[in-house]
């Protein structure tokens, strides 16, 4: 049986600072759920209590987006003029298609290889 069709977004996490080569981070989402991955990004960055708080990407923007350290940031939707942090890291949507769930992984994995998505990794160390 052939899996339901749905728009989803392939989308890139990256630092805006030429002089900072940090990599990129690729990822997918239902196009309806892209608030709520924003919002997840952004809790799994600051709240040291989620399971992901230590994955490579947010400790790669906690560790260069220092205010004193480097001219950095996190994504636009990571935006907090309270934060002790200063970013220049942001999400871009690379692509929008209508496709089954086993499509877009395929095609999130294009990208990732592509772009050497080495923020992809859960593992703490790089």
């Amino acid at each position: 049986m052939d899996e339901e069709k749905k728009w989803y977004c392939v989308y890139q996490i990256f630092c805006t600072n030429p002089k900072v080569h940090d990599g990129v981070f690729v990822g997918y989402c239902l196009i309806s759920n892209l608030y709520k991955t924003k919002y997840d990004h952004r809790c799994n960055l600051y709240n040291p209590n989620r399971p992901r708080y230590n994955d490579i990407l947010y400790r790669t923007i906690r560790e260069t987006g220092r205010k004193g350290k480097r001219e950095l940031t996190v994504c636009r939707i990571l935006r907090d003029e309270d934060s002790s942090f200063a970013y220049l890291w942001d999400l871009e949507i690379l692509k929008k298609v209508k496709c089954s769930k086993k499509k877009i992984r395929k095609i999130t994995q294009e990208f990732k290889d592509k772009l050497n998505s080495i923020l992809n990794t859960k593992d703490t160390k790089l």
